[in-house]
Parts: C-alpha cells; sequence; structure tokens
C-alpha cells in the first residue's frame, strides 16, 4: 500500500511520463490490496496516510489531529477539484518548521 508518488520514485524515470497505468476492473487482488468501499473509505486512508506523514516528519502527527472539521473538509474538497490552492491553505499549517 504504497502511494502512487512512492513507487513512481521507485520504478519509474522521468523519461517515463506520464506514467501510463492500468486498471483492472475484474480479478481483483483482495489480498494484496484495499478493497474499494466507496469515497468515505478513501477519505479516511488519506486522513491515515496524513497523519502518518506528519509524524515521520515532525515525529507526532499532532497536526493532523489538531485540523478543525473544516479544514480536512476543505483539504478533501481539494483534492477532488484538484485545487492546489485549496489544500496548500491548509497544508502550510501541517508542514511549518518545528519552532526550536
Amino acid at each position: 500500500h504504497l502511494p502512487t508518488g512512492v513507487l513512481f520514485d521507485l520504478l519509474a524515470t522521468p523519461e517515463d511520463l506520464p506514467w501510463a497505468l492500468t486498471v483492472h476492473l475484474s480479478g481483483y487482488p483482495e489480498k494484496q490490496l484495499l478493497p474499494y468501499v466507496g469515497e468515505g473509505g478513501v477519505k479516511s486512508h488519506f486522513r491515515q496516510t496524513l497523519k502518518q506523514g506528519a509524524c515521520l516528519r515532525h515525529g507526532t502527527s499532532k497536526r493532523v489531529n489538531h485540523l478543525s472539521v473544516s479544514q480536512m473538509e476543505q483539504m478533501w474538497t481539494a483534492i477532488v477539484s484538484n485545487d492546489f490552492a485549496r489544500f496548500s491553505e491548509v497544508g502550510v499549517e501541517i508542514l511549518k518548521p518545528v519552532q526550536a
């Protein structure tokens, strides 16, 4: 369960862009991949992944845990609508350097 960007970094070269992906609609490998259970499941997985990333970067997931419901909703809506500016408004809060 690696993010697409990590897989690309591990397996591809810049010459491979755009990266061609094949989506199979039958024979789903249920033992290897999480099943799609709707947008709520993807949203939940996004939040968990965001917390993991914050923990790796800062040693804690508090920055994500302390986001308001409206901030998390703004991030999700920005992802769905491919709106980097709206995503960054909240994302910058997670990425701020730790004050020494």
